[in-house]
């Protein structure tokens, strides 16, 4: 029956031809291959979540802790992408480590069965040390002052903490990339969490343009590395809205020309 379909499918594709460089651009994008993307980022950062922005999904609520490699389908401008979520958290690193080694080195054929794609490039997701982690007691994040100066910051130690596992987590995988620098074309950074970060933008961006961008200077010199602003959704972090101009339209913005960068390297 399989079989039949394809037929069926390459006739299609042939009627709806009217000449034969026609066919034959038919045919070629009858054959493309999804894009492969991993999506990478330490624990609470938001990986899933930004899964879900990508394939419209209208769930809102924190997902579970992913803890090994979950493969999601969905489609840009007619682009098809395979994006493979990760687990952050240190315990799975193992996992984590064995997912990239697979997909920089992947067999042409996988158990006879199923077509190893090729590595179209690797998202890394960051939140300038904002986890979203339902084990943290919020008490402990914030500074020592009055109410008001307790909702709208967050202790700074907590920060850079979390800011260096941020870091830690690319000894996870980029010394792999590093092996295997050919068969990976991009590097997102993206920059997730605006809305709670925004007020710092300077900072963030000299943060993720110097001292996060270290790393990446030891890989093939002609890999494109990227740093990207995203949100997932605009809501209070822990309870605390910061005063911030940043709201839904900018999201939106954000979203869109993440989307727009997404879809110029994929069709280079």
């Amino acid at each position: 029956m399989a079989g039949l379909e394809t037929i069926g499918t390459l006739v299609d594709v042939y009627s709806t031809a009217k000449d034969g460089k026609g066919i034959l651009q038919n045919i070629a994008k009858w054959f493309k291959t999804p894009a492969n993307i991993l999506v990478v980022g330490s624990s609470g950062v938001g990986k899933t979540q930004f899964i879900q922005v990508l394939r419209n999904d209208s769930a809102t609520t924190n997902p579970l802790r992913t803890t090994k490699p979950e493969k999601h389908t969905t489609e840009i401008e007619k682009i098809k992408l395979v994006l493979t979520d990760t687990p952050g958290h240190e315990h799975y690193e193992t996992i984590l480590q064995g997912t990239i080694a697979a997909n920089v080195t992947p067999n042409m054929i996988k158990d006879n069965i199923f077509w190893e794609h090729p590595l179209a490039g690797i998202i890394n997701v960051v939140a300038y040390g904002y986890p979203e982690e339902p084990n943290i007691n919020a008490k402990h994040l914030l500074l020592q002052g009055s109410f008001d100066e307790q909702l709208q910051k967050v202790n700074i130690g907590f920060l850079e903490r979390n800011r260096n596992m941020e870091l830690e987590h690319l000894n996870y995988w980029l010394p792999t990339i590093a092996e295997n620098s050919s068969k990976v074309p991009w590097i997102i950074n993206l920059i997730n969490k605006a809305d709670i970060w925004w007020d710092d933008e300077n900072d963030v961006r000299q943060y993720y343009d110097t001292i996060f961008s270290e790393p990446f200077k030891h890989l093939r010199k002609d890999i494109e590395i990227m740093n990207i602003y995203f949100c997932n959704k605009v809501q209070p972090y822990y309870n605390k809205q910061r005063s911030s101009m940043f709201g839904e339209q900018e999201k939106l913005h954000l979203q869109e020309n993440f989307k727009n960068k997404l879809v110029s390297l994929l069709s280079k």
